[in-house]
């Protein structure tokens, strides 16, 4: 099983769709940081490949996995595996030089928590009688401040590979199954009222912290001033 689709041809075809369609309908986000964002397709198989051999084999994970196993997957794929090509508005020249190591993983892993909600509305759920329904609602976590903090988990989970560099399986599948069980909580929180007296109040971040204030823009660009190295 792959990421989106049992036949590992259907499945790389829907993948491109997917990261097609997500550089597409992200332009408007990126435009004011002054890049455009591309991927290289080969990524996207390898990534196709790790699914069907490593994780939805029937071993690790259900052949048919649930939507936000699968979302929780190509998020983390995108983030580890996944190649990302930045490009200036104006030119196709390589944007990422202008980018230190640090704010390169830092987009790679916002743009991985937006492709979230894209894999779960193309999901379907699966019902204990057999029948299969659309998602009803769109993916957010409840709070502005557990957005920041599941961006910094992202940034904080290493590549699972070994000493040799050979992917390690077993790592990857319990990085992937913490963040379904996140995406899931959120999903059903979505239209529940929170009842707490710091929501949305309590401090976050350290200003100083330019990578988390970058992070506070681009979570909410109306209430924040942009980040520029």
């Amino acid at each position: 099983m792959g990421l989106l689709r049992s036949d590992s041809t259907e499945d790389l075809g829907a993948l491109k769709k997917l990261f097609q369609a997500f550089a597409q309908s992200s332009e408007s986000t990126f435009k004011p940081w002054g890049f455009k964002i591309d991927f290289l397709e080969s990524s996207l198989s390898g990534i196709s490949e790790i699914a069907s051999q490593n994780l939805f084999d029937g071993t690790r994970f259900p052949i048919e996995p649930g939507a936000f196993k699968r979302a929780a997957a190509i998020c983390l794929c995108t983030r580890m595996f996944v190649d990302v090509k930045f490009r200036p508005l104006t030119s196709n020249e390589d944007f990422r030089t202008l980018f230190t190591d640090e704010e390169l993983d830092a987009w790679i892993v916002r743009i991985g928590y937006m492709l979230i909600p894209m894999v779960i509305a193309q999901s379907v759920f699966t019902l204990e009688d057999g029948r299969q329904i659309q998602p009803s609602k769109v993916w957010q976590p409840a709070s502005f401040h557990v957005k920041m903090e599941l961006l910094g988990f992202l940034r904080w989970l290493e590549t699972p590979v070994d000493a040799a560099g050979a992917l390690d399986a077993d790592r990857l599948a319990k990085a992937i199954l913490a963040l379904a069980l996140i995406i899931e909580q959120s999903y059903y929180l979505v239209d529940a009222k929170v009842h707490c007296d710091v929501h949305d109040q309590a401090r976050c971040y350290d200003e100083g912290d330019t990578i988390c204030s970058c992070d506070a823009f681009f979570l909410n660009p109306e209430d924040n001033k942009p980040y520029t190295a």
